[in-house]
């Protein structure tokens, strides 16, 4: 299972950069020690954090949620929902507090009421009330005033150190200019393609070199844990018709929790679906089940023959699940002789786009030098020369592939120059620029401050990456923050 928040790395992280909390790379939390005798879950520039205060910091996430959008809860909802990225944003950011604290960062007090009080969601006839604030946080937060003014004070001190780190920060005009040639100009080409399998013939691979191969990417044939789990689910399709679910389901578990083997019975009597998922790793779609975060997440955390507590997978519609899990499947590395097959193909296919690799560089080389030309290396090859028309990096040329890499390439060049071998999934592609196609001016003057944004909002994300990296020899983590 991959949770839909996941799905886009890029959109979390563009996201994240607002908020001054952006994803570490993940190898600080893995390879850690669990010590579940405490309570400290790790320290950063030796202070020890509890479980309580990364719980803190998630509700210092939620209420900077809610400042970058009013209605967080509804458009947020998977992110809030997922609680290993929330778990590690608010770590990330005690990370960052731990930091400002150190350096003095103290927002007064006056600039964290004009914060708040500055806030649309707050206010009644287009001033601040006191009334509508305190009604928010009781319902949106369930926290007084107080704790709520002290996390935003914290946030501001966050807010204040990324300004910092990122002050010196910039994008020039050359590299706005760039990125507006590299979006919207565009080019003729003319071009031939080596196919990796104009090479078939010249490929073999032995039973020594698969092993060989094998022995040195094994990592790539790696089976994830998988699980085998018992279920009976009662589906609803509204709120009344989600709490009689609920209500059957707990009462059917304390019997089935007493004598799991009588799950299928209890099914059978109240009318309820039961069957089994088959082995299945997180990142498997289970046949007849629909996706659920909370079904996975559940089915994951429960030890070999434990029954789940009645799970229910959405507000208003969806279905309730009593879980038992029969079996789990530690991660391993496939044996060869069940991969045999595969790796010779892989092999063989790496073998091939080798050998096209030195045809097209032999080939280039000629037309470097003016001793060769495209209409003789297709005819060497048995092909032809193709033209495009008008292409650009978002474009996809017909049997070739996407046209990105290549147009990089061809849109530094000028008229009548070849471009170096680019490769493709299935080949090299040696092309002549026939002609280059620039946008026009106008368009530049539009779309310049968008792409401005755009190149500085990827920089500062690399910025703060480089410096939370930097961190990394403050920070020791006792329990992998992911799953607290």
């Amino acid at each position: 299972m991959v949770l839909h928040i996941l799905r886009s790395r890029k959109f979390a992280r563009r996201v994240l950069i607002g908020l001054s909390c952006i994803i570490i790379p993940a190898f600080l939390f893995w390879g850690v020690n669990v010590n579940t005798g405490s309570d400290v879950i790790g320290t950063i520039s030796g202070r020890a954090i509890s479980a309580g205060d990364l719980e803190d910091s998630r509700q210092g996430i939620k209420v900077q949620l809610f400042f970058y959008d009013p209605n967080y809860a509804g458009s947020m909802r998977e992110l809030l929902q997922n609680q290993s990225v929330m778990n590690m944003m608010a770590w990330e950011r005690l990370i960052l507090l731990t930091e400002a604290e150190q350096r003095g960062i103290n927002p007064p007090d006056n600039t964290i009421l004009g914060f708040i009080a500055s806030h649309p969601l707050f206010h009644r006839n287009g001033s601040f009330d006191r009334e509508v604030y305190d009604y928010v946080l009781r319902s949106s937060f369930q926290m007084d005033p107080r704790r709520f003014e002290e996390l935003v004070r914290e946030n501001i001190k966050v807010r204040s150190l990324r300004q910092d780190i990122l002050k010196d920060v910039s994008v020039t005009d050359e590299e706005i200019m760039a990125r507006f040639k590299a979006l919207n100009d565009k080019a003729i080409i003319s071009y031939v393609f080596i196919g990796d399998d104009l090479f078939t013939k010249d490929v073999s691979v032995s039973d020594q070199e698969a092993r060989t191969y094998y022995e040195g990417t094994s990592a790539s044939y790696m089976e994830p844990a998988r699980i085998n789990v018992e279920y009976i689910a009662a589906s609803y399709d509204n709120t009344g018709a989600r709490t009689e679910a609920l209500g059957t389901m707990s009462t059917l578990y304390g019997n089935i929790a007493k004598d799991p083997s009588s799950m299928a019975d209890m099914a059978g009597q109240n009318g309820l679906k039961h069957g089994t998922t088959g082995a299945f790793s997180e990142n498997d779609v289970i046949p007849g089940i629909p996706f659920s975060p909370e079904f996975y997440k559940t089915a994951f955390s429960l030890s070999p023959g434990e029954v789940s507590p009645p799970v229910a997978t959405g507000d208003v519609k969806g279905n309730v699940y009593i879980l038992r899990k029969m079996a789990e499947y530690p991660a391993r590395v496939k044996p060869f002789e069940t991969v045999e097959d595969l790796v010779k193909t892989r092999l063989a296919e790496e073998k091939k786009m080798k050998l096209a690799e030195q045809k097209a560089g032999e080939y280039f080389a000629g037309l470097s030098t003016g001793t060769n030309d495209l209409d003789a290396i297709a005819a060497a090859l048995g092909t032809t020369v193709e033209r495009t028309g008008p292409i650009g990096t978002t474009d996809y040329i017909e049997n070739v592939g996407p046209a990105k890499d290549l147009m990089l390439r061809v849109l530094e060049g000028q008229a009548g120059a070849f471009v170096p071998p680019v490769r493709t999934q299935k080949g090299y592609l040696l092309a002549r620029i026939d002609e280059i196609l620039p946008a026009g001016t106008e368009k530049f003057e539009k779309d310049k401050n968008t792409i401005r944004t755009e190149l500085l909002s990827n920089k500062q994300i690399a910025a703060m990456d480089t410096w939370l990296k930097q961190q990394t020899d403050k920070v020791k983590v006792k329990k992998p923050i992911g799953t607290l």
